[in-house]
């Protein structure tokens, strides 16, 4: 009996250290992708102080604008690449291998600032190449940290990680830029971020356990089996993954990436993440309905969000967060874990990867036309008041913004992913209250 109990209990806890390890590496290693998206945006302000890039067919204004929609177009179209990669390669060294990509390129742009390189062409390209490569690490994590039970509170936890990488990327800039002269300090980021991130790939190659463990182990035969297959991957045959049009074909992978491209949120979203993931596992997993009522009750509070005051407006913004931190979490990480193994894929359960790469990657391609739509709607432009009295007296020249149509743009959008999930909603709901359907 004794010996029963210890066959029993070693195993387990060897598996709950396994996990926790990979919670660990995976939560630290895309914190790094943000510490290096954070340090650009960081420095951005700088370079356009010193009008570092030049270009003739564009003017300094344009500049950081079209290179963070390059960036994020490459990093959509990659998403949806590297996930289906992802669910045929080894995933510890895909995500290494992409983890070192993008270590050179923010050394590469570190290294030109110092070599005094101007050129904007051959910087946006930089970024564009960051973008197609950084697209790696959500799916690949996200693949790898698949949990069975309790898995909206443990992914709502560790969601966490980008806003932790964003406010570790902002620590770094303003300690460089403590500890050195502005036009010295950016380029100190770009290669501390590049730094850092080729260190922490060597942790994810040296140390991640690339294969999580499988849904359907129950004993512990079972789950030594696994152990012993997880860290001897070098015998182990690629899984073979699926098409990246099977996937869209996963009863609700459409309907999902549709709404994660119609939803903008705020950036302090972890209380939502980890709330969401909460309460859904409380509800039974019945997640489409918790998503829409957060972003029925999102769209409610951006009604208020316009021409409120500037402590009205920080209350309303952190309520946004929450409303609108738990549907993002869920879409990208639980709801991708499950549509990755859905039932329709029978016995190919290798598109974790892949879906996560849809979802998000639809997403991005939401974020990047945001870019360009909001400028395009808000129409900002100065209005000189001619109110000088003598000639000495400057001018008054306001910027007005048609701030308002971006607010009903931004509740349109909602209504648009409350309508994309209108059929998931149906369907728990039926199955909730047992009717037929």
């Amino acid at each position: 009996m004794e010996g029963s109990l210890q066959r029993h209990v070693a195993p387990t806890s060897s598996l709950n250290v396994m996990k926790l390890r990979t919670f660990v590496i995976t939560f630290t290693t895309y914190a790094t992708f943000h510490v290096a998206r954070k340090s650009f945006s960081s420095i951005k302000g700088e370079l356009s102080r010193e009008q570092w890039m030049v270009s003739s067919l564009t003017s300094q204004s344009n500049m950081y604008g079209l290179m963070d929609m390059v960036f994020l177009g490459f990093y959509a179209v990659g998403l949806y690449v590297s996930g289906m990669l992802g669910d045929r390669l080894d995933l510890r060294k895909f995500l290494a291998g992409g983890m070192v990509s993008v270590a050179l390129v923010l050394v590469a742009f570190g290294v030109a600032g110092l070599a005094n390189i101007h050129f904007f062409w051959f910087y946006l390209v930089l970024w564009g190449i960051n973008g197609a490569v950084q697209s790696v690490g959500w799916p690949a994590n996200v693949a790898i940290m698949y949990v069975v039970r309790e898995r909206g509170l443990v992914l709502g936890l560790w969601s966490s990680c980008s806003s932790f990488g964003n406010i570790c990327g902002g620590a770094l800039v303003s300690i460089l830029y403590g500890l050195a002269d502005p036009t010295l300090a950016w380029k100190l980021v770009m290669l501390a971020s590049g730094s850092f991130m080729l260190m922490q790939s060597a942790v994810v190659y040296v140390f991640l356990v690339p294969v999580p463990p499988k849904p359907h182990l129950h004993d512990d035969t079972d789950v030594q089996e696994a152990s012993k297959t997880a860290i001897d991957e070098d015998d182990m045959c690629a899984p073979a993954g699926i098409s990246f049009s099977s996937a869209w074909m996963i009863p609700g992978v459409a309907s999902y990436a549709v709404a994660y491209a119609c939803i903008l949120y705020d950036v302090g979203a972890i209380v939502g993440s980890v709330v969401g993931g909460y309460v859904t596992d409380r509800m039974g997993g019945r997640r489409s309905l918790y998503i829409v009522s957060s972003l029925c009750l999102a769209g409610l509070d951006m009604q208020f969000l316009f021409g409120a005051s500037e402590h009205m407006t920080g209350i309303l913004l952190f309520l946004t967060g929450i409303l609108m931190g738990g549907p993002e979490m869920l879409i990208t990480t639980t709801i991708s874990a499950d549509l990755g193994t859905h039932a329709s894929l029978a016995k190919n359960a290798q598109a974790l990867a892949t879906v996560t790469g849809i979802i998000d990657g639809t997403g991005s391609i939401g974020a990047a036309l945001a870019q360009y739509v909001v400028g395009r709607i808000a129409n900002c432009h100065s209005v000189c008041e001619d109110t000088a009295l003598t000639d000495l007296t400057p001018r008054v020249c306001p910027t007005t913004c048609a701030w308002d149509s971006v607010f009903f743009m931004l509740q349109g959008c909602v209504v648009v992913g409350m309508l994309s999930l209108s059929g998931l909603v149906v369907q728990e709901t039926r199955a909730a209250w047992h009717l037929p359907g």
